[in-house]
């Protein structure tokens, strides 16, 4: 029997006997938690009563992607700030204690994966490895899981610049941090951004963005609907706008949408993705479909 203590950001891989069952159980003090898994091709089997321990047989673990297992906090409140786990593995002779995984502040926490490597499982840290606490990454990795991949198509980010849009920076802010940690994780070059010309001056001012130009997916974020022979905008404000000023080409974020991308706790839950999917299906949209809707 091999056993081993191995601390959290320590390791990056683990192989493990792929041949038997693999035996999961968390420990979580100060906090009561659920142990469950997403992606396998059959359902685990609880020990006991509560949910804290599970086997998994071998054939759960698909031949191509991944076991995501992940800490649920019972009660549906985030952890409480600082609180970590310990994670027990056993599969065959090998015996490992997964220790101080972080999950502080959230309901739902990816603390390891399991995978199918050569002649071997292969257990890895978290999401796969990646540091993703952020939103974007966070809805980039609950799409694969559910095998809905993420491929964002926006090469361009352009910004109006004009006076009405000070009351959107708030609204700007979230949206860019959110596209970067999105196309980090997703391992796509992030977008160029820039500021937007307005009648054709780059300073502040009142009035309509000129249309983008070059190649690529570019996208204006503005309170004022693109023509569709300028290309495609993201309006900020009222979706009720585009009822008034109907554009193909133009998306308008829901207020709950919004609300999302703005918060400051990382307590993401299903309906954070079900609220978002509007906006992954959008940077998402394939270059034929923008040809064709223009």
């Amino acid at each position: 029997m091999t056993n081993s203590i191995r601390d959290h950001g320590t390791w990056e891989s683990i192989p493990m006997p792929q041949v038997g069952q693999v035996t999961l159980t968390i420990v979580s003090r100060g906090a009561d938690c659920d142990l469950t898994v997403q992606g396998g091709t059959v359902a685990p089997r609880y020990l006991g009563a509560n949910r804290e321990s599970l086997v998994l047989p071998p054939q759960l673990v698909p031949q191509s992607g991944r076991v995501v297992v992940r800490a649920v906090s019972r009660g549906g409140q985030p952890f409480p700030a600082d609180h970590v786990v310990d994670l027990a593995v056993a599969a065959g002779t090998t015996s490992v204690l997964l220790r101080g995984i972080p999950v502080a502040g959230q309901i739902e926490a990816g603390i390891a994966t399991i995978e199918r490597g050569d002649g071997s499982l292969v257990l890895r840290p978290g999401e796969g490895g990646i540091a993703t606490l952020g939103l974007g990454g966070w809805c980039a990795k609950r799409r694969e899981e559910d095998n809905r991949p993420v491929v964002p198509t926006i090469t361009r980010i352009v910004v109006d610049t004009s006076s009405s849009m000070r009351f959107h920076d708030d609204e700007v802010r979230a949206l860019l941090t959110w596209v970067e940690d999105l196309y980090d994780t997703v391992g796509t070059e992030r977008p160029e951004v820039r500021s937007g010309h307005v009648d054709g001056h780059t300073e502040r001012g009142v009035g309509y963005v000129v249309g983008p130009s070059g190649s690529g997916r570019t996208v204006t974020v503005t309170d004022l609907p693109l023509l569709d022979s300028d290309g495609e905008s993201l309006v900020l404000g009222a979706p009720e706008l585009l009822r008034a000023l109907p554009s193909a080409l133009a998306f308008c974020p829901s207020e709950e949408l919004w609300a999302e991308l703005k918060r400051e706790d990382k307590a993401f839950t299903d309906q954070t993705l079900r609220t978002l999917d509007p906006l992954l299906e959008w940077v998402s949209r394939p270059a034929t479909m923008i040809g064709a809707l223009s």
